[in-house]
């Protein structure tokens, strides 16, 4: 597997080497049971810039994908996550 960070492909996008990459992954717990339906908050979103939720609207820059946030402030850095670990 190819085991580099998700921000990487900033440079090979931008210069138009690549398409531009859009990653969604659904929370299978937030997955009506009944009708397979998805809540809107299950729907999580990341690309070479950034990664959040739609709903509550809450996005970070990828590189602080895994880090603790309080009221939208940076209390604790966490290593970015690897592409691999994405998936």
């Amino acid at each position: 597997l190819d085991d580099h960070n998700l921000s990487e492909e900033q440079k090979c996008s931008e210069r138009g080497i690549v398409p531009y990459p859009l990653y969604a992954a659904v929370d299978s717990n937030k997955v009506d049971d009944v009708t397979k339906k998805t809540h809107s908050d299950a729907w999580f979103e990341f690309t070479p810039h950034e990664a959040g939720f739609f709903d509550p609207g809450a996005f970070v820059d990828v590189t602080l994908l895994g880090s603790m946030f309080e009221n939208g402030e940076l209390k604790t850095p966490k290593e970015e996550k690897k592409l691999t670990y994405l998936r």
